[in-house]
């Protein structure tokens, strides 16, 4: 079966969309695990004595945090990227539909001219 180039485009595009989809997931679930993560690392610095203020200090210093924010922000950047890819699909996908519209057009006019 052969594919006119709209519809590459929206194949193309629903690529993308996927993709972005997937990054968005990854994104999410770092983000939504921060909390957590700064949680376990306090609760393994507490000694009973310490405050939370502290604790939450020295767990912020802690390598698996810092590794934790360095992977969130990579997926953001990954995921912000892949959106501009998709919307980026989706216009060219546009600017090919409304430009194959125009030549229809043209055409049309240009056969009902006397």
């Amino acid at each position: 079966m052969q594919f006119s180039e709209l519809e590459k485009r929206i194949v193309e595009a629903e690529k993308k969309g996927q993709q972005w989809a997937d990054a968005d997931a990854t994104f999410y679930q770092l983000d939504e695990t921060k909390k957590s993560v700064l949680a376990d690392l306090m609760k393994d610095l507490d000694d009973g004595d310490t405050s939370e203020t502290k604790l939450e200090r020295l767990a912020r210093s802690k390598k698996e945090w810092k590794e934790h924010i360095e992977n969130l922000s990579i997926a953001k950047g990954q995921m912000l990227r892949a959106k501009v890819k998709y919307e980026a699909s989706v216009a060219w996908y546009e600017a090919c539909r409304t430009a194959e519209a125009s030549k229809r057009v043209e055409m049309q006019v240009l056969r009902d001219k006397p």
